[in-house]
Order: C-alpha cells, then sequence, then structure tokens
C-alpha cells in the first residue's frame, strides 16, 4: 500500500477515535508534588492547571509510599549497591539476593 493511502487510512482511524471520544488526550505533566501531611496525603500540581492540587489515583505509589523517607533512603542504598534498575525481567537479568529476601 502506498505511503499516501495508508496515512489516509490512519487518519480516517484517528477521526473516527477523536469523534467516539476514544483518543488519547494530551499527557498531564507534573509541576510539583506536595508532600503529605497530618491530615491528607501527597497531591500533584500539574502543567496549565494553576494551584489546583491533584491526586495520583491510576498508579502504583498512590499511597504516597514511594515518597516515604525511609522508602527513598532504601532505594538510594539499594541503586548503591545494585545500580539503578533491573535492566529486564528476572529470567534474563537473573535473581538479586533482595529478591530471595523478598
Amino acid at each position: 500500500m502506498p505511503i499516501s493511502r495508508q496515512e489516509q487510512h490512519l487518519r480516517l482511524k484517528l477521526d473516527a477515535l477523536k469523534q467516539n471520544g476514544m483518543i488519547k488526550g494530551r499527557e498531564r505533566v507534573i509541576r510539583c508534588i506536595i508532600p503529605a501531611d497530618d491530615r491528607r496525603g501527597p497531591r500533584y500540581l500539574l502543567e496549565g492547571c494553576g494551584d489546583r492540587p491533584f491526586l495520583r489515583m491510576n498508579a502504583n505509589t498512590y499511597l504516597g509510599m514511594s515518597l516515604r523517607k525511609e522508602v527513598v533512603a532504601a532505594e538510594e542504598e539499594a541503586a548503591e549497591k545494585f545500580g539503578a534498575g533491573p535492566g529486564a525481567v528476572r529470567f534474563i537479568s537473573g535473581t538479586f539476593t533482595t529478591h530471595v529476601a523478598l
């Protein structure tokens, strides 16, 4: 199929997604994290939304665990010892002592 026909086909598909409200919108960029306090968990400020704080309910950290000082310290210690990120899944990169301990 010539490239112009492919572009036309894709454009029609995208237009149909827009009409049905199914196309992904623009990303919301987090510009700042407001730490948790005694009353409530962390909030996030988004680009283009002023000072209105938002909850982050679509992530593994919706409870704010990744922002806790002891979790950050443990991550820093592990990164010093093992490096940043696993590189791949365990069956490719290998099993670390931390996997066994967990």
